[in-house]
């Protein structure tokens, strides 16, 4: 169920809900361990849903270090993969903003494995036109 949006991208990306609980740990530039929700994924980068409280830990332009990912399957090639964030932004769910980052420095191998894992969890999802 491609948007024209997606047909702009070069990745693919997999849409989850703030109720499916995927969880993206990140390390902070200060040392601290920070939790986000996952929005969308995709082989180029990342989005969040960041409780507000918890969004002021974070800025446009900040390098985050993404730890792991939680609540999926078959994904343990994510780990220590370094991040930029691009954009923060209301994303209409109350309690949330959402944050957009871009991976980098991704290994081609890395960057394989993220296209097979989206592709699948987009087919299982239910995420593909007919």
């Amino acid at each position: 169920m491609g948007t024209e949006n997606d047909e702009k991208r070069v990745h693919r990306r997999v849409q989850y809900d703030v109720e499916d609980g995927i969880i993206a740990n990140f390390l902070l530039s200060n040392g601290d361990v920070f939790a986000a929700l996952i929005r969308n994924l995709s082989a180029g980068g990342i989005s969040l849903y960041v409780a507000q409280d918890q969004s002021e830990k974070i800025n446009t332009g900040d390098r985050l270090v993404l730890q792991q990912i939680i609540g999926t399957t078959h994904l343990d090639v994510v780990h220590n993969i370094n991040t930029q964030v691009e954009w923060i932004k209301s994303v209409g769910d109350e309690g949330y903003v959402g944050v957009g980052c871009h991976y980098e420095d991704v290994t081609t191998e890395v960057e394989s494995q993220l296209v097979k894992f989206v592709d699948a969890e987009r087919m299982e999802r239910g995420q593909y036109g007919s």
